[in-house]
Order: structure tokens, then C-alpha cells, then sequence
């Protein structure tokens, strides 16, 4: 983890106002040690600014042997999200659901962000821009027909 976020820096630093950094706990990452993973993330939050507390979310699409820690995860990066006033990046995948009944109580505090590469369904799409985020809507991540209707919305 320590050696991806000096390479996000150093991409900072060689183009300065073009890579923006952002800083989470991606779901992908939550295993065992989860907990040494979020101090890391904590005190970079706590010494410097952020584009977004990100990538952050539930992903359940390859393995769900930490999906309760990947909840725990991402409940307290929320929170992190609204301590340090910064927009989230959700990452979620075969969770969509679940992942935006987390958000709510999230988004009645304030919290704002972004649902990346959005590939749920119309109903999703009006419960996350009914709560103020905003989609990403990316390539083959969303199904061409909905794609055109939501960017008309």
C-alpha cells in the first residue's frame, strides 16, 4: 500500500495540477490486515488535502470472505469523508443496493461524491442523484440505451 501511494505522489508532483490524488481503502484491499491499511490511510488524510476520500465502496464480485470488513471499511471512510469535507469515489460492484443503502445516512449528513463507472439500473441511477451524487457513466459500464436516457435526464 505504502509503495502505490508514493507512486500517486511522485505522479503529483511531476505534473502538478493534472494528477490530483485522492485517498482510500479501494474494497478490492480489505483483507485481514485492514485495519494497519486504514491508520495509513487515516494519517495521510489527517496531513495533507484530497481531491475525494476514494476509491472506497463494496465489491463483492470476486471474493466475499471480507465482505463485513469491507462494510466497516467503507462506513468509516464515509465518515472520514464528512470529518475532513471531502466528496467520496464509490467503487461498487454486485453490491449496488446494499452499497447505496449505506450511503444514505451518509448523504443526510452532507456527504457528497461520485458512484464511478455506474452500471445499475435506471432505479439506482434515480436513488444516487435523488440523495445528490453524481454518476460516473463510463464506457461499456453502462448499457447504451440507459446510457443515452440518463445523460438526457
Amino acid at each position: 500500500f505504502p509503495v502505490t501511494i508514493n507512486a500517486m505522489m511522485d505522479m503529483e508532483t511531476k505534473y502538478p495540477g493534472i494528477c490530483i490524488p485522492m485517498m482510500g481503502l479501494h474494497p478490492c484491499y480489505v483483507k485481514e490486515n485492514y485495519q494497519e491499511e486504514l491508520a495509513i490511510v487515516e494519517e495521510w488524510l489527517a496531513k495533507r488535502k484530497f481531491a475525494a476520500t476514494g476509491e472506497i465502496g463494496l465489491d463483492y464480485y470476486w471474493d466475499k470472505t471480507f465482505e463485513k470488513e469491507q462494510q466497516l471499511v467503507f462506513e468509516k471512510q464515509m465518515q472520514w469523508g464528512l470529518d475532513y469535507d471531502l466528496p467520496i469515489n464509490i467503487h461498487t460492484r454486485n453490491a449496488m443496493g446494499e452499497t447505496i443503502e449505506m450511503v444514505k445516512p451518509f448523504a443526510k449528513k452532507g456527504l457528497k461524491g461520485i458512484f464511478h463507472c455506474f452500471s445499475g439500473s435506471k432505479e439506482s441511477a434515480e436513488q444516487i442523484t435523488s440523495m445528490g451524487f453524481l454518476l460516473g457513466l463510463g464506457g461499456s459500464s453502462v448499457d447504451q440505451s440507459l446510457k443515452g436516457e440518463l445523460i438526457l435526464q
